[in-house]
């Protein structure tokens, strides 16, 4: 399992511009449930692009991931005033929990399984028209 402190890069890495406020629709999750599976979507996209198999068992997260880490950036700057070179360090601290939770679990990867699992229905509310398999 990948430390926090490569999970930290590859949050770093992720290029966001965000651009648009989160639209009209359904009723938004907790900010800070968005913030953890934002982080967990990168965590992943990570883990696939380093071609770990065992996060082949998940959507692909690179495009949908960095959409809705995007949405959750614009949501975060509107609703907590986070300053925007204080802006990844927030994220990170905020998200991190979930990460290291999964890591010193008995079971790792069923730990994972079941945050992807609370995670992903997150998409129709954060970012509908990046959800896996759109």
């Amino acid at each position: 399992m990948t430390k926090p402190i490569a999970l930290c890069l590859a949050l770093a890495s992720l290029v966001f511009q965000p651009t648009a406020a989160i639209a009209a629709g359904p009723a938004l999750p907790d900010l800070d449930s968005q913030l953890r599976c934002a982080v967990l979507f990168a965590f992943v996209a990570n883990e696939q692009d380093n071609h770990n198999a065992k996060f082949a068992r998940f959507p692909s997260m690179d495009k949908p991931g960095e959409a809705f880490f995007n949405q959750t950036v614009v949501r975060v700057q509107a609703e907590r005033s986070v300053k925007d070179n204080q802006l990844m360090e927030y994220i990170m601290e905020q998200g991190k929990g979930l990460i290291v939770k999964a890591a010193s679990s008995d079971d790792p990867d069923a730990a994972i399984d079941e945050a992807m699992a609370g995670c992903l229905p997150m998409f129709t509310q954060i970012a509908p028209k990046a959800a896996p398999g759109k």
